[in-house]
């Protein structure tokens, strides 16, 4: 027994690098010998590779690697006038060539691998190849050592079980009803071999998921609008999800696929969705999910195979969905109602409408709730009124409103504000502003129920010739403070007079006073002014 191991490394005068490569592995074993394996390769115009890679400028520029590779063509061994001659012959034939084939020069490296004398991978040029084309050849045509295979396949399909009428009126009206089972599989097949000389080895995971719906129902339109919807639910279960995963293994020695056996046994959790939701929505959701669990001294991982179901079913005895509107002048109502079955789901929806007022109606299992509203809008007052009541009792109530009046010269606003909700909070607001070339006046009240007495305030000026009259207040129950005054401005004198009280009682206040007297006059020497300052403060015990 014994082996040996060749190759060939073929050089052109043209280039440094070799134009065809190869080694061989033989066997000889019992008088015999056995190519065991080959691979080699045809190299041409591959020097700008190189010199891109190692050469100057290139990705990987590297001097000492650009000179070994350009040394490693051995020194020749015969005379220079034949190398010449046979050069020339040489450039002759390749001119004839290129003339012939224009793409003959361009840069190809074609490379093969032979097995017991098999050529089992072949790529005739390298650089413009597929990968994933060359590994699904080199896996699809290797049924030697170590070399695998993997194929997916997958296939889906939706079919839709229906059956229904379509009436037409001659007003325009429209009538929609029909049934319709859809159905949606989808499967999905994977598989991984490993070849060897005589034996084999594989894993195959097939995965399968379904999806089914039952449903059903009809539509109205009558003058254009949808009056009336239908869902009819006719079989126990509206619609289901299942998907499942299942792994095969190879049995070599039998040539089948067996069913996995992980020595695990499968658990199965199900759960449904709470009785609150089946109650409102009529429908019960339910999950089922069984899987195998491995677990070693550190971790506990959910493996496959594993399955699942999501199924959608009726919770009651019903077997329709109602939804249906109604318009009639300026009245709406909204409908929605599972009729027949044993828990009220009803809601209803009322609006009507009119020039200045609105009120609406909505009914649900157990309550009613009312909203009623007022509006108006002119140049004078602008009003916007709400009451909200639950089973007829009053439970809140808002008004927003703004009154606008012309008086002379002046312009005043009047805004107000008001809100109750009972039992929680309510806030009452109101106040005025008038502006005008000679008067301006802003005051207002806020009373709400975090509050234990009400806060008011007021500004106000005017003038009258040269006199200006100031006043201010501001109060919050005993507390308050308020401030008046003048102010005369003639030429060459000034005057002001202002007092001010405040306090935290009315009866106990403390006061301030400020008087100030200021006169200018002109001389020949130039203005000179006198005047006096007065500042009292007070104390006036109860």
């Amino acid at each position: 027994m014994g082996g040996s191991v060749d190759s060939d490394v073929i050089f052109t005068p043209e280039s440094y690098l070799p134009r065809h490569a190869s080694v061989n592995f033989t066997l000889d074993f019992l008088d015999k010998s056995f190519n065991v394996f080959e691979v080699g390769g045809d190299f041409s115009g591959m020097e700008d590779y190189i010199e891109r890679l190692f050469g100057e400028g290139g990705y990987f520029e590297n001097p000492e690697i650009q000179g070994l590779v350009e040394n490693l063509r051995p020194k020749r061994e015969v005379q220079d006038e034949r190398i010449e001659e046979f050069q020339r012959m040489y450039n002759d034939a390749r001119t004839l060539t290129e003339e012939a084939d224009p793409e003959a020069q361009e840069p190809k490296a074609s490379v093969f691998f032979r097995i017991f004398g098999n050529e089992v991978f072949y790529m005739e040029n390298l650089l413009q190849a597929n990968p994933l084309q060359a590994l699904r050849e080199c896996s699809g045509n290797s049924p030697y050592l170590g070399l695998s295979r993997l194929r997916v396949n997958s296939t889906g399909s939706i079919n839709f079980d229906r059956e229904g009428t379509f009436e037409t009126t001659d007003d325009g009206n429209l009538l929609i009803s029909g049934r319709l089972n859809p159905t949606a599989v989808l499967a999905t097949d994977e598989t991984l071999m490993v070849d060897g000389y005589g034996s084999a080895s594989g894993i195959r995971r097939r995965t399968t998921q379904v999806a089914h719906a039952s449903i059903g129902g009809r539509i109205e339109v009558k003058d254009g609008q949808v009056v009336d919807i239908r869902i009819d639910t006719y079989n126990a279960d509206v619609a289901k999800l299942s998907s499942s995963v299942n792994v095969l293994l190879y049995n070599n020695y039998k040539q089948v696929w067996e069913g996995q056996q992980n020595g695990a046994a499968f658990e199965e959790v199900e759960s449904c969705s709470p009785e609150m939701v089946n109650n409102i929505l009529g429908l019960e959701f339910c999950n089922t999910w069984r899987y195998t669990i491995q677990a070693d001294e550190e971790n506990t991982v959910i493996t496959e195979p594993h399955a699942m179901e999501l199924t959608v079913s009726k919770a009651d005895n019903f077997d329709h969905y109602q939804f249906s509107y109604t318009r009639k002048r300026n009245m709406f109502e909204i409908l929605f109602d599972t009729p027949g079955s044993s828990v009220d789901r009803k809601v209803n929806l009322n609006i009507n409408l009119k020039s200045n007022h609105a009120r609406g109606t909505l009914t649900i299992p157990g309550s009613r709730f009312d909203v009623e509203g007022q509006y108006e809008y002119t140049s004078e007052i602008k009003k916007l009124a709400l009451k909200y009541s639950r089973d007829t009792t009053l439970r809140g109530e808002m008004e927003v409103s703004l009154q606008t009046a012309k008086e002379i010269d002046n312009v005043k606003y009047s805004p107000k504000f008001m809100m109750t909700i009972t039992d929680f909070f309510d806030i009452n607001t109101s106040g005025s502003l008038l502006t005008g070339p000679n008067d301006f006046m802003l005051e207002g009240s806020i009373m709400s129920s975090f509050q234990d007495e009400a806060a008011a305030f007021k500004a106000l000026w005017s003038r009258e010739g040269s006199q200006n009259k100031i006043e201010g207040q501001f109060s919050t129950g005993q507390s308050y403070a308020s401030t008046s005054g003048t102010i005369n401005t003639d030429p060459g004198h000034t005057m002001v007079q202002l007092s001010c009280e405040y306090g935290a009682s009315r009866s106990s206040p403390y006061s301030l006073s400020l008087s100030l007297d200021s006169t200018s006059t002109q001389t020949a020497e130039g203005s000179s002014h006198t005047g006096s300052l007065v500042l009292e403060v007070g104390f006036r015990p109860s």
